[in-house]
């Protein structure tokens, strides 16, 4: 049986009557989550039927583009499956990582940045999922701080010899899969979103037309690969982002030393909801 495996960025609090209904009629086994609040992240743990972990990334005291002051919001991965060998893991590649400030929303796109990232264990193969909300920037254009971030984030993934890494990118897939950024994606780990799809962003996004970029993916290192029997489903009705869902077969054996390693080397989130 393959694992059921979902990325969406939900735009904050805008469409979570979509969101509920596409966690419901899904049922993924792992949700990969960006922009949700701190105050409707049991809302959708309870939706999903799932253990749920929050890493915070930034605090929104006042509206700011369209979003809503309702305080913390962050990444989270959500998981139906109770054989989690430990709760999640994160490492911050932009923000204070000992003492982890939360950085006040008050305009412009400043917010901590950290990759989380769950190790458990479905019909007796090792997973590795990874969640990231990458730096922002202006018309999709590489900047100096996104690739100072690009560096320290894939010291954090090049530790790593299987994972799958979900993102909501903020940089261009680009023609054949050569943007700057993605490209360095790429280079490690099989971009699942099919050649034919150019954009990712959907009718709901705040910028009419939405430009046409793949921005969202799903990526797979070696030791995955996506199901031979099911087609990649891109949803584009639920957010202002596509949600991708996919079926992710393991080929990978449970390996103790593998996941205890981490332990030393990463912060555990305390913020788990169950």
């Amino acid at each position: 049986m393959s694992l059921r495996l979902g990325q969406l960025n939900i735009e904050g609090d805008n469409h979570l009557h979509e969101v509920g209904e596409f966690l419901q009629r899904n049922k993924p086994d792992v949700m990969c989550l960006q922009e949700v609040f701190d105050v409707d992240f049991k809302l959708l743990c309870d939706l999903a039927k799932s253990f749920g972990y929050l890493v915070p990334l930034l605090n929104i005291n006042a509206k700011c583009y369209n979003l809503n002051n309702k305080g913390q919001q962050g990444i989270a991965i959500l998981t139906n499956q109770n054989t989690v060998k430990n709760p999640i893991f994160f490492s911050t590649y932009y923000g204070n990582y000992e003492s982890y400030d939360i950085p006040v929303l008050v305009e412009g796109h400043e917010a901590s940045r950290a990759l989380a990232w769950a190790e458990f264990t479905f019909e007796g193969k090792f997973y590795r999922v990874a969640n990231t909300h990458f730096t922002w920037s202006a018309g999709g254009k590489t900047t100096e701080q996104q690739l100072i971030h690009l560096e320290k984030m894939l010291k954090i993934l090049d530790q790593f010899a299987h994972v799958i890494f979900c993102a909501d990118t903020n940089a261009p897939r680009g023609e054949n899969g050569e943007g700057e950024i993605w490209s360095q994606f790429t280079c490690r780990y099989t971009d699942t979103v099919p050649e034919h799809i150019k954009s990712t962003l959907t009718p709901l996004h705040r910028v009419q037309p939405p430009p046409p970029v793949v921005v969202d993916g799903v990526f797979l290192s070696e030791g995955y690969a996506l199901s031979p029997t099911e087609k990649i489903i891109l949803d584009y009705t639920v957010s202002d982002h596509a949600a991708i869902l996919a079926l992710i077969d393991s080929f990978i054996d449970i390996d103790e030393s593998e996941i205890n390693s981490q332990e030393k080397r990463h912060k555990r989130s305390e913020l788990v909801i169950v």
